[in-house]
């Protein structure tokens, strides 16, 4: 009898054994589903990157073109910056040119105006002369 019980009982294990086996089969081949769904998806993102990689590559040299254009516009203005320094020196002294130049005209207007006031006194005084000697030369007559 003891044999017999324990070929039943080898055979339950056996049975065990039998869906166990069969379990981790079906588990394993889900895991297999699993693992091929898994690398589609990541195809997918992969693929993805690459597509999204192109515009971030794209932005980046658009970055560096406004850098570069960003530099060369802070040179230029560097240099403009002198010209307008030069500029405004150029201006402070033209300024004190004019106001120079206007002091000696006002001078000289002031001098052009005493000699008119010395030729019309001049005159006056030659005029009474001439007439005087006019009368004089009139007298003679």
């Amino acid at each position: 009898m003891k044999l017999r019980e324990e070929i039943i009982y080898l055979k339950n294990n056996a049975q065990t054994l039998h869906k166990q086996q069969n379990k981790i089969y079906i588990s394993t081949e889900e895991n297999l589903c699993n693992v091929s769904r898994l690398n589609e998806t990541l195809k997918e993102c992969v693929k993805k990157i690459i597509e999204y990689k192109k515009p971030v590559i794209a932005l980046g040299e658009h970055i560096d073109k406004l850098n570069n254009d960003n530099n060369k516009l802070q040179r230029k203005i560097a240099k403009e910056r002198k010209v307008n320094s030069k500029y405004k020196e150029l201006v402070k002294m033209l300024k004190e040119t004019i106001i120079s130049t206007r002091k000696k005209v006002v001078s000289m207007r002031s001098l052009v105006i005493a000699s008119a006031n010395k030729r019309d006194n001049l005159k006056e005084k030659y005029d009474k002369e001439f007439s005087s000697l006019d009368k004089m030369y009139s007298v003679i007559e």
